[in-house]
């Protein structure tokens, strides 16, 4: 219904609940499928159009679930900041060949660092082996990238491996040893 902007209609209903007493109150029953018009505030900007889907099991289990329709916005994303490029592979030559493939993607393609780094941080399972880079640029990103494939570790980049029990950094300007909070842990470990 979100998505064609039509509220389904109920052919089956017939003579509607006296008990419910809707006349006084915004809500009515669609009996016949209609447009779902869109909702617009007091000083006229569009709203999303929102739904409630409930689901009651017959062993009792009951859900409710909210949902919104995405609306295109206008948020403009400050690219002016640095942002932190994390990846990861299970080894170390797999994470050469990931900065390559990522170094060629990027170009050919423009993207937004912003959610590219956010991409790269929370839709990829995290590995052994790491590698982080902060950049200001895909410029800047695309040759960091080029100097790892030299086989060069260039400023702001950290590249090492995770171990059960903590993880160990290391750039040419500093060691960083992060301590783990055993957040992650197996059960039994």
């Amino acid at each position: 219904m979100l998505k064609q902007g039509q509220l389904a209609g109920n052919p089956h209903l017939q003579t509607p609940n006296p008990y419910l007493r809707l006349e006084a109150t915004p809500f009515y029953l669609v009996k016949n499928t209609c447009a779902w018009p869109k909702p617009y505030d007091e000083q006229g900007g569009l709203l999303p159009r929102r739904a409630g889907v409930s689901g009651f099991g017959v062993g009792g289990s009951n859900a409710h679930v909210i949902i919104d329709e995405w609306l295109e916005s206008d948020v403009v994303v400050n690219t002016d900041v640095p942002v932190l490029i994390v990846l990861s592979a299970k080894t170390q030559s797999a994470l050469l060949l990931q900065a390559q493939l990522l170094a060629d993607y990027l170009t050919e393609h423009s993207v937004e660092l912003p959610a590219l780094a956010y991409t790269l941080y929370t839709g990829r399972d995290a590995m052994a082996q790491r590698l982080s880079l902060i950049v200001s640029s895909q410029q800047e990103l695309i040759a960091k990238l080029h100097q790892l494939s030299a086989g060069q570790l260039p400023d702001a980049c950290w590249r090492g491996s995770v171990s059960d029990d903590n993880t160990v950094l290391a750039s040419p300007q500093k060691t960083l040893r992060c301590v783990s909070t055993g957040m992650g842990k197996r059960g039994g470990d």
